[in-house]
């Protein structure tokens, strides 16, 4: 690459060759730390301890829909092939619905206290 910019006289096709790959590998390069890092600020932006009440609220509802349409297709799909807890309990811990299922318990025993305590 150096040779290409001092030796303007004695260039070959290999020399630009070499140069042109360079350049577009440093492009490339440029690019993908870019990328990575406009990735790393989405990943911590979208971290559960910084996400805002209504975030947490929508993200809560989307989460428990997948949820129930993930258990609807292992009953459905593991009708007649043997069940796996371990496959049931995965469609609980992916991703980070782990929070969001912790979320349900805490509503629904806050819900089930309230009823206890009407009776």
């Amino acid at each position: 690459m150096s040779n290409f910019l001092k030796n303007k006289d004695t260039l070959t096709l290999k020399d630009y060759q070499d140069y042109v790959l360079a350049k577009s590998y440093e492009k490339l390069y440029n690019r993908s730390i870019k990328a990575n890092e406009e990735q790393k600020q989405l990943y911590e932006q979208n971290k559960f301890y910084n996400l805002s009440l209504k975030q947490i609220g929508i993200n809560f509802y989307e989460k428990m829909i997948t949820i129930l349409n993930e258990i609807t297709l292992f009953f459905d799909e593991n009708n007649s092939k043997n069940q796996s807890v371990g496959n049931l309990v995965n469609i609980f811990l992916k991703d980070d619905r782990m929070v969001y299922v912790g979320i349900f318990f805490v509503l629904l025993s806050i819900i089930l206290f309230f009823v206890d305590l009407s009776k």
